[in-house]
């Protein structure tokens, strides 16, 4: 499934990511291979400071995204990698549309009192951003997903996954839909 989601990007330093990364918007993103034994994989972002990468973390059979040890405890965890990714999207969306997507690691209510934490990187300055996800960056630029998965994407969008049994679908595409169950 992640191979499909044309923003993984294999095996790849985090100098090669953040060359892709050059010049993106803040919130553009792509997955890779870490190069850290002990970590599968890699997310490679734009922060407001440039690219920046973090390790994601697999523990007893749960994605979470790398933190200080006395955080770890309270970070979320996912059961897959997608999950992870369309959680983070999630926020960062949520954070735009409130007017709080960046500045000082906090979510901020539109009349700016905080609303809780949220995941920061540290740059090697010192200075702690907001990580924040939203275009994934295409491994092949300029080559479009196709259109059956460019539709698989746009139904899992329009659809929650539990309503996607109601939908009176031939078993080849109920199988076809439920074999990428993410919107991104």
């Amino acid at each position: 499934m992640l191979e499909e989601s044309g923003f993984y990007w294999g095996h790849l330093s985090s100098t090669e990511a953040a060359a892709a990364l050059l010049g993106k918007p803040v919130g553009t993103f792509l997955v890779r291979d870490s190069r850290h034994g002990g970590h599968f994989f890699s997310l490679s972002a734009v922060t407001e400071r440039g690219p920046t990468s973090v390790r994601v973390q697999f523990r007893a059979g749960t994605f979470a995204l790398d933190t200080a040890q006395e955080a770890a405890h309270s970070a979320p965890h996912f059961g897959s990698l997608m999950e992870l990714i369309e959680h983070y999207m999630g926020e960062s969306r949520r954070l735009d549309r409130a007017g709080g997507g960046g500045g000082d690691c906090r979510h901020r209510r539109r009349d700016g009192t905080p609303a809780g934490p949220r995941y920061c990187v540290t740059h090697d300055d010192g200075t702690r951003l907001p990580l924040l996800l939203s275009r994934p960056l295409p491994r092949h630029a300029g080559a479009p997903p196709s259109m059956q998965h460019a539709c698989r994407r746009a139904i899992h969008r329009a659809v929650p996954g539990e309503r996607l049994a109601e939908l009176p679908l031939p078993a080849p595409l109920r199988d076809f839909l439920e074999s990428y169950p993410s919107q991104v």
